[in-house]
């Protein structure tokens, strides 16, 4: 119950974080608004040279149209890695006990790019390759298909636990990625029952808060009328805002338990009691 209690703990300490560093909700926001753009060029991309290419040639048709979308999958994953770098990196700060500017959090991701573009070349590779898997079932038995389903989910979950610590190593540590994906899974190892239960904690919190959202949006729109559609713009505006903070917890979750295996002493943060037991 120990690792249990100390998840729950960092998992509230966490938004104490976000409330002594309200420019951590930044990046996240930055990270939506690039991808918005991004989308959009690979959507002009798609129209104009792979429905162009199909209309010359099928076969380089079907090559543009595989090109751009593991080229925008790619794109999409590295700036989901690059803003959780810089949310890491900015939580890192304040556990020091400093105040961490906007700047702050990005100056260190912004010069670990390349080690940062490795680690998402080998990551969504490994996820082509379980979305593969999960779907060599399609076609056959439905046990066929639900094994390979459970299956990919499995190595999935194991994968995301064994590398979650890999950004703030790749951040900190003078290490190559295949080195620090090493050293994530030994890490984790370290904090696994805080890991776990802070996440799923977060996880449960942010359920909860979205149920609060589609309740109200549900009563609305069976009322109708003009109310509906302001409910539902009001609703998407709330999701936002509950996805930034879910991003921003995350990162901040992942600072705490990265820093405490490291240094083996309290972070200026969080409470003597809480930090000394977190490895008994």
């Amino acid at each position: 119950m120990g690792r249990i209690a100390n998840g729950w703990e960092i998992t509230k300490q966490s938004f104490r974080i976000i409330k002594q560093d309200k420019e951590i909700l930044i990046f996240p926001v930055m990270a939506m608004a690039l991808f918005v753009l991004v989308t959009g060029f690979f959507i002009i991309f798609f129209i104009a040279g792979g429905i162009g290419a199909i209309a010359i040639n099928e076969d380089l048709g079907k090559g543009v149209v595989i090109f751009t979308f593991l080229a925008y999958f790619f794109a999409a994953y590295f700036i989901s890695v690059f803003f959780e770098a810089a949310i890491v990196s900015s939580a890192s700060i304040r556990l020091k006990g400093k105040n961490p500017s906007m700047g702050d959090g990005l100056s260190l991701p912004l010069k670990k790019i390349p080690k940062l573009f490795g680690w998402v070349a080998i990551a969504s590779t490994v996820g082509l390759l379980l979305n593969i898997l999960s779907n060599l079932g399609r076609g056959r038995g439905r046990g066929v298909q639900i094994g390979t389903r459970v299956g990919a989910g499995a190595l999935g979950v194991i994968w995301k636990l064994m590398t979650l610590l890999t950004v703030p190593v790749l951040l900190f540590e003078q290490l190559g990625v295949f080195s620090s994906i090493s050293r994530s899974s030994g890490l984790f190892k370290k904090t696994w029952g805080e890991n776990i239960t802070a996440q799923f904690s977060t996880g449960g919190i942010f359920f909860l808060l979205g149920l609060a959202g589609i309740i109200p949006l549900f009563i609305v729109f069976q009322i109708g009328g003009v109310f509906s559609i302001a409910s539902l713009v009001l609703f998407f505006v709330y999701i936002g805002l509950l996805i930034v903070f879910v991003q921003s917890v995350n990162g901040i979750l992942v600072a705490v338990l990265y820093y405490y295996a490291i240094n083996h002493r309290d972070p200026h943060i969080y409470d003597s009691h809480t930090m000394k037991s977190l490895f008994k």
